[in-house]
C-alpha cells in the first residue's frame, strides 16, 4: 500500500503560522528602521559600498556615468558621476551620501542619492575577479557579459539585455531556481559515488540520500553567499531548504501551500524582497509550474516535459512583455531554448572549468545577430486579468479555458504588433 504524503498546515495551524510571520516581519522591519534612522541621523552619511553596475547615460547635451551600488547590509542605491569617471565596477567605494530627503520606504526599495567618493579601494570582490577571468576567455564583449551573468550574476549592457529579451531567453541567464536545480543534480552526481562508498564502510546506519542533500545545500549556500544573495536565488534556495525539510518529514512538497509558506517566510525575514522584481518573477515561474502539475500531472512524463515549457512560456509572457516590452518573431523559440538549456548549462559550466569556455561563442553570436528587438505594448489591466484568473484557477478548474484565451490573446497581439 502506497502512503500518501500529508499537507503542511490545516485548520487553525494556518492562522498560527500567519501570526508567526507577522511577528517576524515586525521584528525585521524594526531592525531595518533602526538602521535607517542611524543612516539618516545627519544630512551626510559615510558608508562603504560595492559598485554592482556602471554605465554611461545621456540627458540632453550632457553625458554622465550612472553607478548602482550595494552595501554589505543589503542597501541598494544609485548615484551619478562625471562622464570621464573610470571603470569602478566590482570595486568598493567609501562615499559621503546625502540622506536629508531619504524616506524609509525609499530606503527599503532602493533609491537615488547624491554622493561624493572619498576613497576607492583597489581590491575587487572575489566575484568580480571570477567574472573578469570568465570574460578573458571570450573575444566578444557581449558573449563575455552573457557568461558573466550566467555564472556570477553580473550586469549586462542594455543592448545585450534587449537582444536576449527579444529572443525570450532573459530568464535563462538570470540565475534562479532553474539553475539551482541543475547545479543540485550535478553536485549530487559527483558526490554520490564518493560518499556512498565512504558511508557504507564507516556508518551504514545513516541514510546516504539525506546526507548527500545536506552537503549539497551547504555547497549551494556557499554559492549563494558568493553571489551576494541574489533575490531570485534566495527564493529558490529557501524553497529547496523548506522542501527538503518537508519531504524528510513525509509532507507534500510540490503544492501551492508549500510555495506560499516559503514566500511568506522569506518576505518576513527579508522585507526588501517585497520590492525585488526578480524575486516576484521567480515566484511567478514556480507558481505556473505548480498550477500545471495541479491539473495535468497524470499526463505521460514525455508529454509533460514539452507542454510544461509551453505553458510556463505563455503564463509568463504577459508580465514579461508588460515589464520589458521587447519581442521578435524568434521569441516563441524560447520554449526550445529552455528545454535545451538543461544540457547547455552543465556543458558550458564544464567547458569553462577545463579551459574551453569559448567553444560555443560562434553559435551564441549567430543567435544574437538573429535577434531583431521590436517594441510591443501590453496594457496593465490585461496583465492584472491574467494574474487574477491564474490565482482563481488554483481553486476553480473551469477558469483554465478563459485563462488560456487571455494569454493566447497576449501572444497574438504581440505577433500582430511586429508584423
Amino acid at each position: 500500500m502506497k502512503l500518501e504524503r500529508t499537507v503542511l498546515f490545516s485548520g487553525r495551524d494556518i492562522y498560527s503560522f500567519f501570526t508567526l510571520c507577522l511577528l517576524l516581519l515586525s521584528m525585521m522591519l524594526t531592525i531595518e528602521y533602526h538602521d535607517y534612522k542611524r543612516l539618516t541621523t545627519f544630512d551626510d552619511a559615510s558608508l562603504q559600498a560595492e559598485v554592482v553596475r556602471q554605465y554611461q547615460k545621456q540627458k540632453g547635451e550632457s553625458h554622465y556615468q550612472v553607478l548602482r551600488l550595494r552595501t554589505s547590509d543589503g542597501i541598494q542605491f544609485y548615484t551619478t558621476g562625471p562622464y570621464y569617471l573610470r571603470d569602478l565596477q566590482g570595486h568598493s567605494l567609501e562615499l559621503l551620501l546625502k540622506t536629508d530627503n531619504l524616506t524609509f520606504m525609499e530606503y527599503l526599495k532602493g533609491f537615488f542619492a547624491y554622493t561624493k567618493i572619498t576613497k576607492v579601494f583597489s581590491q575587487r570582490s572575489v566575484r568580480q575577479h571570477v567574472a573578469d577571468h570568465i570574460a578573458s576567455k571570450h573575444d566578444n564583449s557581449h558573449i563575455a557579459q552573457i557568461y558573466g551573468a550566467l555564472f556570477t550574476a553580473s550586469a549586462m549592457d542594455r543592448e545585450v539585455r534587449s537582444s536576449l529579451s527579444s529572443l525570450g531567453i532573459s530568464h535563462l541567464l538570470a540565475i534562479s531556481g532553474f539553475h539551482l536545480g541543475v547545479l543540485t543534480f550535478i553536485i549530487m552526481v559527483v558526490l554520490n559515488p564518493l560518499y556512498t562508498q565512504f558511508q557504507k564502510r564507516y556508518f551504514p546506519y545513516r541514510q546516504s540520500r539525506r546526507d548527500l542533500f545536506v552537503m549539497t545545500l551547504f555547497i549551494l549556500f556557499a554559492y549563494l553567499w558568493f553571489l551576494d544573495f541574489v533575490p531570485s536565488l534566495v527564493r529558490a534556495f529557501g524553497m529547496m531548504l523548506i522542501g527538503f525539510i518537508l519531504y524528510d518529514r513525509g509532507i507534500r512538497v510540490l503544492s501551492m501551500q508549500s510555495l506560499s509558506v516559503t514566500v511568506m517566510l522569506l518576505l518576513s525575514l527579508w522585507p526588501r524582497l517585497f520590492f525585488s522584481l526578480g524575486f516576484w518573477l521567480s515566484v511567478g515561474g514556480v507558481f505556473s509550474i505548480l498550477l500545471f502539475l495541479r491539473y495535468f500531472s497524470h499526463w505521460h512524463k514525455g508529454i509533460q516535459f514539452i507542454t510544461i515549457h509551453i505553458w510556463v512560456y505563455l503564463m509568463m509572457l504577459p508580465s514579461g512583455l508588460w515589464l520589458f516590452g521587447s519581442f521578435s518573431m524568434l521569441h516563441p523559440l524560447s520554449v526550445l531554448w529552455s528545454m535545451s538549456f538543461i544540457l547547455f548549462y552543465p556543458f558550458v559550466l564544464i567547458a569553462h572549468l577545463i579551459g574551453l569556455g569559448a567553444l560555443l561563442d560562434g553559435v551564441l553570436l549567430e543567435l544574437l545577430e538573429m535577434s531583431s528587438p521590436r517594441s510591443v505594448t501590453i496594457y496593465g489591466p490585461l496583465v492584472l486579468l491574467q494574474l487574477s484568473l491564474a490565482l482563481s484557477a488554483v481553486w476553480y478548474r473551469n477558469v483554465l479555458p478563459l485563462l488560456f484565451v487571455v494569454i493566447l490573446t497576449v501572444f497574438i497581439s504581440a505577433v500582430y504588433q511586429i508584423t
